[in-house]
Order: structure tokens, then C-alpha cells, then sequence
């Protein structure tokens, strides 16, 4: 759990920033705006992130070699793709955010066609004039608290999952179970370490990632848990991936409708989180 401090800044903030998204109302799709605010989202908590443990490791250490250097970071970002590198620019701001972004999937493999999924330079859903207003108003708000950790993480993300899916029209919401939902299933379940857990309708990821802290409340160690889950939506099993990456969440997540096509039939599982049997979960 989180302390209420901590919780009170996390929300305050994303109360702030979700208010900043409604420049992308009117212009977009509920899907499109889902996908572009969602990856620009992923962009900044990990280039805030990064920024933060390069400050610390230069506070701790004194050189800037060794602030930079794979040691210090959870992931790897590029001279001049950071954030606030690209806060700077006036002029392109898609071409930089695009190239910022290609870059860090490039050094980083786990990251490819989740962080760069989308075109910022495509103007026919989003003028770059708009694109650039956003971005601004997102750079005025540091996403990472002092204390955060990956719980901490990613719940800002889940926030914004909640909010959009909460908002969103009918049927987009299927992808989406409510996280308290979530926590009396696995609490009933009952996860141990060292067992295979399948979702084959896993949505954004969050039984998979309540069983984690389940084990972890439980003083087990998730990390010797062994995570699976299909998704039949492209977008909705990215955003997953995202989720389940910004908690240190290790899972397999594979497209695919599991009524036609099931994967993992040769993996023994624990148990299935599986409440509908084509749409999403969690």
C-alpha cells in the first residue's frame, strides 16, 4: 500500500495533467487519443525517471561519466533525447519527439513499438501547433516523487488507465477491470511463488500485477513468479506491456483471441484470470 502522502501528490498531479490532456478532445478519437496521451505519458515517466537517478547518482558520486553511465539507470537514454531536450525546441517538435523516441528503442529492445508506436509527425489527427501546446503544458509537472518506487510507478500510470476507461464510451471499457475487483480475486486465488500464472484475456495487465504484490504482501518473491496473458486488442495488450514494465513486472503478453487461436496450451498454469471469455480483463 501506498502512504497517504505519497498517494495525495500522485493523484494531485495527475489530476493536474489529466485536465491538460483535454487539448487532444475534439481532434481525436477515443482511441487515438488513448494511444498518442498514453505514449507521450510513457515518454515522460521515463525520462523523469531517468533524470532523477542521474541526479542522485551525480549527488552520490560527483561525476557526471559515472551519472550517466547503464549502471545508474533502469534504462537508457540517449544524449539529447531526454524530455526536456526536446522542451527546447521551438521549431518540429513530432520530427524531435520521433526521433527521441526511436532512439531509445533503439538502445533499449524491450522498449520497441511501445515507446515509438506512434507518428508525432503525422498531422492529419494532430497539428503540430497542438501537438507542441500539450507537450508544453506536460512539461510544467515532474511526474517521479522523491519516494517513488516501481509500485509507485506505476500506479501513475494505472491512474491514467482508470481515467480513460472510466471516461471512455461504452465498449472500451471491457479492457479495463476496477483494481479493488481485481485484489478480492487474487486474494481469493491465493498466488505462491514459483507458479504459472495465465490471463487469457489480460487487458492492461492488472491481475497479472496484483498477483505480484499479493506474493510480495505476503513476503514472498514475485520475481520467481512466471506471468502469461493474451490480449485480442493490439493497442489494449501495448498498453499492458507498458504497465506491466513501469511496475518490474516480468510477463509474457501475446496478441491473439484465445476462443480461436489460444497460446500457451502447453505451459501448466496455476490459474486462469480469465472473466469473459473474448474481452479483456484487467
Amino acid at each position: 500500500m501506498l502512504n497517504n502522502n505519497v498517494d495525495k501528490v500522485i493523484n494531485s498531479r495527475y489530476t493536474w495533467l489529466w485536465k491538460s490532456a483535454d487539448f487532444f478532445r475534439g481532434m481525436l478519437t477515443d482511441e487515438d487519443f488513448r494511444d498518442y496521451f498514453f505514449q507521450l505519458l510513457f515518454y515522460k515517466l521515463l525520462s523523469d525517471k531517468y533524470r532523477k537517478e542521474y541526479d542522485l547518482a551525480l549527488q552520490e558520486f560527483g561525476d557526471e561519466k559515472v551519472a550517466k553511465d547503464k549502471i545508474s539507470h533502469w534504462i537508457n537514454i540517449p544524449d539529447g533525447c531526454l524530455w526536456d531536450d526536446i522542451q527546447l525546441t521551438r521549431d518540429g517538435v513530432g520530427r524531435r519527439i520521433n526521433f527521441a523516441v526511436n532512439e531509445i528503442a533503439r538502445m533499449n529492445p524491450r522498449l520497441y513499438n511501445l515507446i515509438n508506436k506512434i507518428d508525432f509527425t503525422n498531422q492529419k489527427y494532430l497539428s503540430e501547433d497542438y501537438l507542441s501546446q500539450v507537450f508544453q503544458l506536460i512539461s510544467q509537472i515532474d511526474l517521479i516523487t522523491d519516494e517513488y518506487t516501481p509500485e509507485i510507478f506505476g500506479q501513475n500510470f494505472e491512474l491514467f488507465i482508470k481515467k480513460y476507461m472510466v471516461e471512455a464510451p461504452a465498449g472500451v471499457a471491457e479492457f479495463y477491470t476496477p483494481r479493488e475487483v481485481v485484489q478480492i480475486l487474487v486474494s481469493c486465488l491465493q498466488p505462491e511463488e514459483g507458479l504459472e500464472i495465465y490471463d487469457p484475456s489480460c487487458g492492461t495487465g492488472g491481475m497479472l500485477i496484483e498477483s505480484c504484490y499479493y506474493v510480495k504482501r505476503k513476503l514472498g518473491d514475485p520475481k520467481m513468479l512466471y506471468l502469461f496473458g493474451q490480449e485480442i486488442n493490439e493497442d489494449i495488450s501495448a498498453i499492458a506491456k507498458i504497465n506491466l514494465f513501469l511496475h518490474d513486472v516480468n510477463a509474457e503478453i501475446i496478441l491473439g483471441d484465445t476462443l480461436v487461436n489460444p497460446k500457451f496450451l502447453d505451459n501448466p498454469v496455476y490459474y486462469s484470470g480469465n472473466h469473459s471469455p473474448r474481452s479483456a480483463s484487467a
